[in-house]
């Protein structure tokens, strides 16, 4: 009752919606995940919060340059490279982004705790 609803989830939810099911807050649904990344030497974890079915975006560390390539912006997912290439004499600018979208982790959600208990 109240104006404020928490509804657990029972044996029965977690089995239709998986076992990161904790419940319904205020007709919200509440799923928790252990795959979360750490942060500041594992002192804090990097959460989100999704609603269901929502977009994600992730940006992803570039591999190290290839060997004699020229690299003129290195910032983060992208990475401008020059090319030249003596026998031809044409020179090239390479542009690479290391980028992902994807609907959300089995539509669910995420936590948002981002300290870790001591």
């Amino acid at each position: 009752g109240g104006m404020t609803q928490w509804r657990a989830a029972t044996e029965q939810m977690q089995m239709l919606r998986g076992t990161g099911y904790e419940g319904n807050y205020n007709g919200i649904d509440v799923v928790t995940t252990t795959r979360v990344q750490g942060l500041n030497a594992d002192a804090d974890h990097g959460n989100a919060i999704f609603g269901r079915g929502a977009v994600v975006y992730k940006e992803a560390a570039p591999p190290p340059p290839a060997r004699g390539q020229d690299v003129l912006l290195d910032a983060g997912p992208l990475r401008v490279s020059a090319a030249y290439d003596p026998d031809t004499t044409v020179s090239r600018t390479i542009g690479n982004a290391w980028l992902a979208v994807n609907t959300g982790e089995g539509a669910r959600g995420r936590t948002v705790l981002g300290a870790q208990a001591a």
